[in-house]
């Protein structure tokens, strides 16, 4: 007697809408919104940079990050099994987990350097202030000490014995007491802290000296720290409790981890506005000069800036909107997170560069000198001008929560895409075992990240940083681009290609006619004449304009079909190309990676490329048919593809039709 069919297991959902949003919100607004966004934003001409920043986000982000709300929700699938929707494609899933698995593993150590800077500010003079600390070398300044000299350059100053202008010392308009040294001493400070010389900031040492503990390359790994490593495991104690029943916790935890980070942003863009030197800071990061417009390199890099700070193709908006109701509005979410998200990436950069203006004013100095990006500002420059305020205990707590809010919630959800994966695959075992499982995931992790707090785990993060999503991203976004805009719905790879011919000639022509003749003519026969083109250019995106329509009650914005099957592809294209054609070889402050180290870099940058072609095979090898029927039947959506809701009324009245 045949066994039973297997039991479904219920997919767990959302306790409440807010829920999702919080964690689209927490997933979307990432450290590079905060570190790599203003940044970008003065390099390639302040606020005209904002001008292709809006256009790729509409064009290419948004379209994107609402084609993966719809896949996930309407199937209630993760993204190794939502791929159902096109079998011969599978390998779309299979590369999601891979870059997901490679940029989780590095992307904890952040979270763990914030923790050890977080733990180092309840002391009463803050390490990186200072240069008595037994990781200082004699190259080492203070800011303290640099300011003595920045505070009197103008004033008539008379140096005796151990005293300036006959005083043992002074308090500046911010309330710190600034002590002054011999004349020796005095101007071995004025050496270092000049830019072109060759001092060292007390801030730059201790995160060389004191977390980094660098050596001089790869060649040297050294040993593993073992203060840096009890925070690299206590990130991933936090990570395993907040996901350990999945939706369940993660649902609860962002309450906090997503909205924190508005709050303490909020306070430090008040603190920073108040500071002098702040307005020319800002006026730094958001005047226009709209002269970059011209240069394709400002073009590339506010695309690439759109794709990577939203974060669609790595299969975490899949995952989340898998356990979201059937009926959710998943359009309005998807316009909503998606400006926010960037709105907070604009915000941020008011709050980074008040600071910096203020740190570029103390310093007596351009605001351009005093810019970084990356880690350089989240533990160089950043904590460094915090250090400088009244109460900057108080500021640099502020601050690092603020980083370990926005990182943590980054990276549940690439971890929870593993876990996910893992539990479609074998639902009846781990269904039931999902707490052991997200342990055993994040044990793992931590063992093999244990490279990351060794001497020098920072060329080891280099390299992850440089190549794990460089290349892989914009090919998985490019595939969902043609899998979900042409082939999902067409019965046969010829009627695709006439479908895919007859949709390029509908669009070039509305393309001229709408911008080069004006389409204004608001008769009868040429409303139905541009109403048939545009359902001409429809063609192949009828049964996913279908599906949207059974969840939210209306089709998608012709917008959204023409950036699908055209735009978005196109861009993500580009930027792909441009990915290979500006390959540089990975750097840090000076050091050259050797030749086997950019092998394995290659290694890891090509790696989500293997399973779709692999899977390609395999599926067609195990096919049944002649080579091509193979092929053709793979590209339709298999018997498993179905609406998450089983009453779907489209589905209903197609049944009832066929019978």
């Amino acid at each position: 007697m045949d066994a039973p069919p297997p039991k479904l297991m219920e997919k767990k959902q959302w306790g409440r809408k807010v829920e999702f949003l919080l964690s689209l919100a927490g997933y979307s607004v990432g450290l590079g919104n905060l570190w790599r966004f203003p940044y970008l934003c003065r390099r390639n001409g302040g606020g005209a940079f904002l001008i292709p920043f809006f256009v790729f986000l509409m064009t290419c982000g948004m379209p994107l990050f609402f084609l993966e709300c719809v896949i996930g929700q309407y199937s209630g699938k993760g993204p190794l099994h939502v791929w159902s929707v096109s079998p011969l494609f599978s390998g779309i899933g299979f590369a999601m987990n891979v870059v997901s698995c490679m940029c989780a593993l590095y992307y904890n150590i952040i979270i763990a350097w914030a923790l050890y800077y977080f733990g180092h500010v309840f002391t009463r003079h803050l390490p990186w202030s200072t240069c008595d600390n037994a990781w200082n070398t004699e190259n080492c300044y203070t800011m303290d000490g640099c300011r003595a000299h920045w505070a009197n350059s103008s004033a008539s100053t008379s140096l005796n014995g151990h005293s300036l202008l006959g005083l043992d010392g002074y308090n500046d308009t911010l309330g710190y007491n600034v002590s002054l040294y011999d004349n020796s001493s005095f101007h071995g400070a004025l050496n270092k802290c000049d830019k072109n010389s060759t001092g060292v900031s007390s801030a730059e040492e201790f995160w060389r000296g004191s977390v980094l503990r660098m050596t001089g390359g790869l060649h040297d790994m050294g040993y593993v720290q073992w203060e840096l490593m009890l925070c690299f495991f206590a990130a991933w104690l936090f990570i395993f409790f907040c996901l350990m029943k999945g939706v369940e916790t993660l649902g609860k935890v962002v309450y906090v981890t997503a909205t924190l980070p508005y709050v303490l942003l909020t306070a430090i863009l008040i603190r920073g506005v108040t500071l002098p030197g702040a307005y020319e800071g800002i006026i730094y990061y958001l005047t226009p000069s709209f002269g970059h417009l011209l240069k394709p390199q400002v073009w590339i890099e506010a695309g690439v800036q759109v794709f990577y700070s939203l974060g669609p193709a790595w299969g975490t908006l899949i995952t989340m909107s898998s356990h979201n109701k059937f009926s959710n509005n998943c359009l309005r979410d998807s316009v909503f997170i998606t400006l926010l998200g960037e709105a907070t990436s604009i915000y941020g950069g008011l709050a980074v560069f008040s600071v910096l203006g203020y740190m570029a004013s103390v310093r007596d100095t351009g605001v351009e000198d005093v810019v970084a990006s990356g880690p350089g500002l989240g533990f160089i420059v950043y904590p460094e001008a915090l250090a400088m305020l009244p109460l900057p205990q108080l500021w640099a707590a502020l601050f690092f929560l603020m980083l370990l809010a926005v990182g943590v919630d980054t990276q549940f959800g690439m971890v929870e895409i593993m876990c996910s994966s893992i539990v479609e695959s074998f639902p009846h075992f781990w269904h039931k075992r999902r707490i052991l499982l997200t342990g055993i995931i994040c044990f793992c992790f931590f063992l093999v990240g244990l490279p990351l707090t060794m001497n020098g785990g920072i060329y080891v993060f280099q390299l992850f940083d440089w190549y794990s999503t460089s290349f892989g991203l914009p090919l998985i976004g490019v595939m969902e681009c043609v899998v979900l805009g042409w082939i999902y719905g067409e019965s046969s790879c010829r009627e695709l290609c006439i479908k895919a011919t007859q949709s390029l000639a509908t669009f070039s022509v509305l393309f001229l006619s709408v911008n080069l003749m004006g389409f204004t003519d608001t008769r009868t026969e040429k409303k139905v004449e541009f109403e048939m083109k545009m359902a001409s250019l429809l063609a192949g995106t009828d049964r996913l304009a279908d599906d949207i329509m059974s969840m939210i009650g209306r089709r998608p914005p012709m917008f959204m079909i023409i950036c699908w099957k055209f735009v978005t592809p196109g861009i993500l294209g580009v930027l792909l190309g441009f990915a290979f054609y500006a390959y540089v070889p990975p750097t840090y402050r000076g050091y050259e990676f050797p030749e086997y180290s950019r092998a394995i870099g290659w290694c890891m940058g090509l790696l989500p490329f293997v399973p779709i072609p692999t899977v390609m095979i395999y599926k067609i090898l195990y096919a049944e048919g002649p080579p091509l029927e193979r092929i053709r039947m793979l590209m339709k959506p298999s018997t498993s593809w179905k609406p998450a809701k089983r009453e779907d009324p489209l589905m209903a009245i197609d049944s009832e039709a066929k019978v």
